[in-house]
């Protein structure tokens, strides 16, 4: 029996069949294109209505016509264009359509990324509060310009030069120190650590005095007696101190009337200093006054008839000013 050759089915088509087929292949592709163009004008906003507002920079930062405009995290514009003023500043224009109007207020503000240092600059607009009203079209939005590349590197530029000086400085020490004392110190330091190594293994086998403090039950035992007597004897010691404690606050309050009675009695003495500055005036007025009794008495005895009945005084009247001064 002969076997049939394996032809593909389109060859059994008519001509007729293949014209329709190429025709719905052909009419299906217009259809695929005419959807993923539609998808692209409705992605692209092309037919979108927009609002225009405007900004002037001192640097443009990597600004360009395909910068977008970002509010609150949303693609809602991009840059329409670029100029230069009179004043050489850059006066830039942008949109946003006109679905994102209302996030648009008369507080919002703007500010470029920190991505244009490196080429990806978006001007992003913070969204204003509701309660106040809408930013008209045309209307300036200030746009705060993040720091440039030069004013990075002039800022960088006097830690580079601290560092630069530190290194010198550093550079400077390391020629001064000498190696032979870096290798004494170096022997200096493992001696010490062989004797602190020495020490930890004697401690460790209960050796010394620390060794059986930490390793010796006895030796242990009688260190806690011991802080315990001490504890004890602390116990008493603070014990007799607060028994005593309102003798010294009695003995406090006599020093301190011991010291006022000393303030009264030196202000007492200078009193009787001064009133002793006095005496020797008053013996020799009291003398005089005495002279001047005696010389009245005689004058009245002498008076008749008086000086017949009295008996007449003595001449002379001493008086003792020494036993006056006693």
């Amino acid at each position: 029996m002969t076997k049939k050759p394996n032809i593909h089915y389109i060859h059994y088509l008519s001509q007729t069949a293949k014209e329709r087929l190429v025709g719905g292949f052909f009419i299906l592709s217009l259809f695929i294109i005419a959807g993923l163009v539609g998808m692209k004008v409705k992605s692209s906003n092309i037919f979108d209505e927009v609002i225009t507002y405007h900004t002037h920079m001192q640097s443009a930062q990597g600004i360009s016509l395909e910068t977008l405009v970002n509010i609150s995290g949303i693609e809602a514009g991009k840059v329409s264009s670029i100029e230069i003023t009179d004043d050489n500043s850059i006066h830039i224009q942008f949109f946003i359509y006109k679905r994102f109007e209302k996030l648009i207020r008369t507080d919002s503000k703007g500010v470029l990324s920190k991505l244009s240092l490196i080429g990806n600059s978006v001007i992003m607009i913070t969204a204003g509060r509701s309660s106040l009203p809408l930013l008209p079209s045309g209307a300036e939005i200030i746009i705060d310009e993040p720091i440039t590349t030069n004013d990075l590197m002039e800022g960088m530029l006097p830690v580079i030069n601290d560092l630069d000086s530190i290194a010198s400085y550093l550079s400077d020490i390391i020629a001064v120190i000498e190696p032979d004392s870096i290798e004494a110190s170096t022997e200096s330091i493992k001696t010490i650590l062989a004797d602190i190594e020495g020490m930890t293994a004697h401690i460790s086998s209960g050796q010394g005095l620390v060794g059986k403090a930490l390793y010796d039950t006895q030796q242990a035992e009688k260190v806690t007696e011991s802080l315990n007597s001490t504890a004890a004897s602390l116990a008493g010691v603070e014990q007799r101190v607060t028994e005593i404690e309102p003798l010294i606050n009695s003995l406090t309050a006599l020093a301190d009337e011991s010291g006022q009675l000393i303030i009264d009695m030196r202000a007492s003495l200078k009193k009787i200093d001064a009133e002793l500055e006095h005496l020797p005036e008053i013996i020799n007025n009291a003398e005089t006054l005495l002279q001047s009794t005696g010389e009245t008495v005689q004058g009245v005895q002498k008076i008749w008839p008086l000086s017949t009945v009295m008996p007449q005084p003595s001449k002379v009247l001493v008086i003792d000013g020494d036993s006056l001064h006693d």
